[in-house]
């Protein structure tokens, strides 16, 4: 199969489907990704990284659930990564898609309070 025939299938044009397969993409839309993963009958999560995954199984409850976890306020969670609670909020409610290195920054925030808590409890 062309790669032009699996871009036309998904409704996109060739040079996007280019980078989606050269990784030069951090966002993968789902709807085409979908369409791609149909044509190819292979699972969804077989096309998406980490990061997509993490959008495809919902940003914004993802976002709350590990705030929580932390034990943070909207606020606090946005004072630690660097933003307004109002932005948290809208993550948290999937009203934007985070960018990657937002995502990056969570994960690595997620990373230093739990090595925190274990030291905590050593």
């Amino acid at each position: 199969m062309f790669q032009s025939e699996v871009a036309d299938y998904a409704g996109i044009n060739t040079s996007t489907y280019l980078s989606y397969e050269s990784g030069d993409r951090d966002y993968y839309p789902i709807d085409k990704m979908k369409r791609i993963a149909n044509l190819l009958d292979v699972d969804i999560l077989e096309l998406l990284d980490d990061y997509n995954r993490f959008l495809y199984d919902g940003q914004g409850k993802q976002i709350r659930k590990l705030r929580k976890s932390m034990g943070l306020t909207q606020y606090q969670f946005g004072k630690r990564m660097g933003v307004s609670a109002g932005a948290v909020k809208r993550w948290e409610s999937d009203r934007v898609v985070i960018f990657k290195s937002t995502w990056e920054k969570i994960v690595r925030l997620a990373h230093t309070i739990r090595e925190q808590k274990a030291d905590r409890k050593a």
